[in-house]
């Protein structure tokens, strides 16, 4: 996603701010993942600082730490507290209070702050996930091939075991 200087130029003096001085959107779309950020469809659902992590297109993980910060700070303006448990596989694994969930609050701050950063940096990071392992281990337990990209394993799983044989219900 490419920002130009008329966007950052909007982005600066129009701020993050409502009219009534509040930080929250007014309800308005985010951008979807690799639209084009113009000053014609510039939004407040994304924080700025969310807007410049994703300009380049790669997530760094002080990016992707920072998002989650800012996500985290948001709820805990709204009374709300999340409970860390650690990374696992390079992610950030963590609950939401039921409570947070239900006032909408989760959802608007996680748009805000983390939503786009944590699915890029979840698609980069895919080859290590959880996932991929599992699919690794079904298709070895199976006598088959465990070589290739997560896209190939779940391919290989698909057209010959079937994916109910690797994760019954």
């Amino acid at each position: 996603m490419r920002i130009g200087w008329v966007t950052i130029l909007c982005i600066t003096m129009c701020g993050c701010n409502n009219s009534n001085g509040s930080s929250s959107p007014s309800g308005s779309e985010g951008t979807l993942p690799g639209s084009e950020v113009t000053a014609l469809n510039i939004t407040m659902s994304q924080s700025q600082s969310q807007v410049m992590a994703l300009s380049d297109g790669v997530i760094t993980e002080v990016e992707y730490r920072s998002g989650f910060a800012r996500y985290r700070k948001c709820l805990e303006r709204y009374g709300y507290t999340l409970l860390e448990n650690g990374i696992d596989h390079d992610l950030l694994q963590y609950s939401i209070p039921d409570e947070a969930e239900k006032s909408g609050k989760s959802r608007e701050c996680k748009v805000r702050e983390f939503a786009e950063i944590d699915y890029q940096w979840q698609r980069d990071h895919i080859e290590g996930s959880v996932q991929a392992e599992q699919y690794r281990r079904c298709l070895s337990d199976n006598g088959l091939d465990t070589s290739g990209t997560y896209i190939e394993l779940e391919q290989r799983i698909v057209d010959r075991l079937g994916i109910e044989e690797c994760f019954p219900r």
